[in-house]
């Protein structure tokens, strides 16, 4: 009886520590994958695409001057969106994209539930421009340090030198003949 005593006490732990996490990561994922399944079904409204052009410096690419179907989500602004039709041309990408609306409610829940759980302060600032990232570490932001180190100053040197007599000898004396080799 302590035992399933113990190991309930235990699951109720375990589960508010990463549970609810994957349980709110769960429901993003099956929101997800119902869209992506509608979308390849092509059960959208070609008016509420949104088009983005996204210029990429990259030489010799293929251009595909039809639209495509593709896979995948950005957040712009604090909106998230998901992308239906992809084409490229010469030197620009132009994504047709959908609001996904019922992600990014999810998601604001769980970040505002990980803070009331967690006693963190709310805040009312909503991030601009961020990628979604997904996977094991989706909800830390890894920030990339810069680093730049000056060269330093080179210090000038300056050697004194002072006039000597003469360093060398002019002449050394030789105490006699050398001695004679024996072999």
């Amino acid at each position: 009886m302590r035992r399933l005593f113990a190991y309930s006490l235990l699951a109720i732990h375990l589960f508010n520590i990463a549970g609810y996490s994957l349980l709110f990561q769960y429901f993003i994922y099956q929101t997800d994958t119902n869209l992506v399944a509608q979308l390849d079904l092509n059960k959208y409204q070609e008016s509420e695409l949104i088009q983005f052009k996204i210029p990429i410096p990259v030489p010799y690419i293929v251009d595909r001057p039809d639209f495509e179907r593709v896979d995948g989500q950005v957040e712009i602004k604090g909106v998230l969106y998901t992308y239906v039709k992809r084409k490229i041309e010469r030197d620009t990408i132009f994504l047709q994209c959908l609001p996904n609306r019922v992600t990014q409610r999810l998601s604001k829940a769980r970040i505002a539930f990980t803070k009331h759980i967690n006693d963190l302060p709310q805040s009312k600032k909503s991030q601009t421009g961020s990628v979604k990232k997904s996977g094991l570490y989706s909800e830390y932001d890894f920030k990339i340090l810069n680093y730049q180190f000056a060269s330093p100053i080179l210090m000038a040197v300056t050697y004194n030198s002072y006039p000597a007599q003469s360093p060398v000898p002019a002449a050394f004396e030789v105490p006699g003949e050398p001695p004679e080799n024996r072999i």
